[in-house]
C-alpha cells in the first residue's frame, strides 16, 4: 500500500513538473514570437505602451502592482516594483475617454506624437521633475513615480495647459484622461 502512495507521489511530481515547464516553455515562446522575452519590467511595459500589435492577438493592461499579458488567449502576470507605480497621462483638447486600470495595448489619446512639458511637484511644492515628453502613437505619455505620495502635474502643450493631482498612495488608478488642455 505504501508503495503505491509513493508511485502516486512520483506521478504527480512528474507529470506536474512536465506541465509547469510546458506553461513556462510556452509562455517564452510566445514573449520571444512578440519580441518581448528577456526584458526587465520596465523595458517590458515600455515595450507594450509603444509598439502596435494586433489586438486579436495581444493586449495588455497595467494595474498598480502587476501588468497583465495575453497573448494568444493566454494570459501572463508580472510583478511591478513594490516601490514604484506606472502611470500613463493623456491630457486632451477635444476628445477623451474615461479610464482607471490602463490598457498599454488599446487605450487612445487625442495628442498622438506630441511634445508635452511636465512638472511634477511634490506634497511641499517642490520640483521634482520637469521633463519634456513625447506621447506615443497612443497618445499617452508613461511615468514611473514613487509609491506613497501625491504629486501635482503641471502639463504643458503648446499654448494651452492643465493641471492635476495624481496619488501613489494606495491608489488603484494607472490611466489619467481628464486632464483637459486650455
Amino acid at each position: 500500500m505504501r508503495r503505491i502512495g509513493y508511485v502516486i507521489v512520483f506521478a504527480m511530481l512528474v507529470f506536474g513538473g512536465i506541465y509547469l515547464n510546458e506553461t513556462f516553455s510556452n509562455e517564452q515562446n510566445l514573449m520571444e514570437k512578440y519580441n518581448l522575452a528577456d526584458k526587465n519590467i520596465y523595458e517590458l511595459v515600455y515595450a507594450l505602451e509603444n509598439n502596435e500589435f494586433d489586438s486579436t492577438l495581444i493586449s495588455s493592461s497595467i494595474e498598480n502592482d502587476k501588468v497583465k499579458i495575453t497573448i494568444e488567449e493566454e494570459l501572463f502576470e508580472y510583478n511591478l516594483p513594490n516601490d514604484e507605480m506606472y502611470i500613463s497621462i493623456a491630457p486632451y483638447i477635444e476628445t477623451t475617454h474615461d479610464c482607471f486600470s490602463h490598457s498599454l495595448t488599446g487605450c487612445q489619446g487625442e495628442l498622438i506624437n506630441q511634445e508635452i512639458q511636465i512638472v511634477i511637484l511634490d506634497e511641499l511644492g517642490l520640483i521634482i521633475s520637469d521633463e519634456l515628453y513625447f506621447s506615443g502613437k497612443d497618445g499617452f505619455i508613461g511615468i514611473w513615480l514613487p509609491k506613497d505620495e501625491i504629486y501635482e502635474f503641471k502639463i504643458y502643450y503648446q499654448a494651452l495647459e492643465t493641471s492635476m493631482q495624481i496619488s501613489t498612495r494606495n491608489e488603484l488608478k494607472t490611466c489619467y484622461t481628464e486632464g483637459e488642455l486650455s
